[in-house]
Formats: structure tokens, C-alpha cells, sequence
């Protein structure tokens, strides 16, 4: 590893393990970040069934994508102080401010025919209150964790291959086990802070986790099927995004699913030091550019977009969220 990137790679480490053991294990995994509801792990999870059934449930998959914002948007109202029974009243008057796509969403949930339990109602219920940070109900946040449990169970498929980098404490790849989706994946995670795998195989006690360094795998070329990235480019140094995506597309065989939480229609990347990495604002023209150097294909899956498209809804709270898909 060039030196350079070597410093950045051990700032990284440094960065991530100062944490506790304790407070990684919760990072990224409740509220807006919880895998159950946000936008993009539904569609990482999207994928894989995708590829295991191809368009076999895309209907399913649109259902969960309307509860992810649904719930997000539910989050959004109670961090700005909005009581939650007094929010589930206004949901059904006719005149009021929830976006239309919410109240039409609620309506069908309260019918008497409809095959979803009442996600938002059950949302909105109180809390655990030995854990008041978590602002939805537990019952509630699990609703599709059930459904596709329950459906994959009677499922039998070839297992495709993938590695992720950057898992953190096993933050999505909870979620492939409980939602019935591990045992069709040959998972490997990797990633640079020690007490994160630690915690990882606290979880799940084999190989599946292991430290690594997304910048020098050391992983022969093609050697899986998928490669998984969540919310880690923008703390690169223009040099090490190079060298990761390069990294990414080496060794992987069909595609890349890369997900970025800032990600944005300019021209050039904004890089943003932050103590000892960055806080980048991406392009999202310079990533096509750069990925398009060892891809076929490029595709751009604006979350905003996604949702302006199937539900008419624009009050996305996280505009700068994109999925790029690049595939060999």
C-alpha cells in the first residue's frame, strides 16, 4: 500500500476504534439508519432477492419501499417535537399537512381488506422505555422483517457470492439473517476497525467477518459475485476513493452496489477533512466517470427520484442519498 494511503488507513482505524464496543454496535442501526426502514438497505436486500427471483417480487419490494418512507417520514415529524397520538389524529382529516401519499398510505392500511397490518398506527404506539432514542415501535419497524421471513422459508435457490465493506457491527447483514435472506448468501464482511468485527462475531461466532482494508484487499481478481459499500466513500481522500472503487471492481464478478448518504449533481467532489478523514459532498458525474473506466454499465438510483416516481412524494429527508449500480 502506498504510504499516503497507508496514514489514511490507520487514521480510519484510529477514528473507528477510539469508539466503545457498545457504541458501534448501536451505530447506524436505529431510527433513520435502521436497516428495517431505510431506504437503501431495502433496496441492498432488493437486489439479492432480484437476483436469486428475478422480478418475482418487485410488487412486494414497492410495499417495502412505501414503508421505509413512510416510517422515515413519521421519524422526521416526532424529531420536531410532534406528539404522536395528536400525529396519528391529523393523518385522517382531509384538510391537513401530511403529504398525500401519507394519507393515502393510511387509509389503505386502516381498510378492511387490506394484506399489511397497520405499520403506522402500530408506529406510533409508545416505546421502549429503557430505550427512548428509538422512536418507533419495535412491532411496528419489523413488519416486512416478517413478511419476508415467513415467505422466504419455503424458498430454495442457488447461494450467489458477496462481500461488503465497511459492515460495521454486522449493521445490514442482521437484518439478511432475520429477514431469511443469509442462508442464500455466501457473505464475507470486511472491515477496518477491530472492535467492529469483534462485535460482528459476537453476533455470529464464524468467518464471516474478518479486518480488512477496502484500499489492498489482498482478494484475487473476480472473486465474487457482488461487492456491497454503505456510506463509506465519502470519508476518502480523493485518492483513496480512486483507489477503493478501483479496488471494488476488481473483485467483483457481476456487480457493485454502492450506496452514498452525500452524493450530489456537481461537478467535482467537495472534499471535506473532518478530524482525522472526511466528510465529503460527492459527484455524482465524477463517480460515473471514474467507475465507467472498469464497468459496462453505470446506473444512478436517486432515492428522491425513486420515490418522486412510484409514490408522487418529494419530502425525502436525505436528498443527497444515491445507490449506483456498476456492473463488469
Amino acid at each position: 500500500m502506498i504510504p499516503e494511503l497507508k496514514k489514511e488507513s490507520d487514521n480510519l482505524q484510529r477514528s473507528w476504534d477510539r469508539h466503545s464496543a457498545e457504541t458501534l454496535d448501536e451505530y447506524l442501526v436505529i431510527n433513520h439508519e435502521d436497516p428495517r426502514i431505510n431506504l437503501q438497505s431495502i433496496l441492498t436486500r432488493s437486489f439479492i432477492i432480484d437476483s436469486l427471483w428475478p422480478n418475482q417480487y418487485n410488487d412486494l419490494i414497492s410495499e417495502e419501499l412505501r414503508f421505509g418512507t413512510v416510517l422515515c417520514w413519521l421519524i422526521e415529524k416526532l424529531n420536531n417535537d410532534e406528539e404522536r397520538y395528536s400525529l396519528l389524529n391529523t393523518l385522517s382529516e382531509p384538510d391537513s399537512t401530511v403529504p398525500q401519499f401519507i394519507r393515502e398510505t393510511y387509509e389503505w392500511l386502516t381498510a378492511h381488506d387490506c394484506p399489511v397490518s397497520d405499520y403506522i398506527s402500530d408506529a406510533l404506539c409508545s416505546t421502549n422505555p429503557d430505550h427512548p432514542e428509538i422512536l418507533l415501535n419495535e412491532g411496528a419497524l419489523g413488519t416486512f422483517q416478517h413478511i419476508w421471513s415467513s415467505l422466504l422459508s419455503h424458498h430454495d435457490a442457488k447461494c450467489l457470492s458477496m462481500i461488503e465493506f465497511g459492515p460495521g457491527s454486522a449493521n445490514d447483514y442482521r437484518f439478511l439473517d432475520s429477514f431469511g435472506l443469509a442462508r442464500f448468501v455466501n457473505y464475507r464482511g470486511i472491515d477496518i476497525s477491530r472492535r467492529n468485527v469483534e462485535n460482528a462475531r459476537r453476533r455470529y461466532p464464524s468467518e464471516l467477518f474478518s479486518f480488512g482494508n477496502i484500499f489492498e484487499s489482498g482478494l484475487p481478481d473476480d472473486c465474487t459475485d457482488y461487492v456491497l459499500v454503505h456510506d463509506l466513500f465519502e470519508h476518502f481522500s480523493p485518492k483513496g476513493l480512486e483507489v477503493s472503487m478501483a479496488e471494488v471492481m476488481r473483485i467483483c464478478k457481476k456487480e457493485a452496489w454502492l450506496n452514498f448518504f452525500n452524493a450530489a449533481d456537481c461537478e467535482e467532489h467537495e472534499i471535506e477533512p473532518v478530524d482525522e478523514y472526511f466528510w465529503n459532498r460527492l459527484s455524482i458525474k465524477a463517480i460515473v466517470e471514474s467507475l465507467r473506466k472498469r464497468a459496462s454499465t453505470v446506473e444512478v438510483l436517486v432515492i428522491q427520484d425513486i420515490l418522486n416516481t412510484k409514490f408522487n412524494y418529494g419530502q425525502f429527508y436525505n436528498p443527497e442519498a444515491v445507490t449506483i449500480i456498476a456492473s463488469k
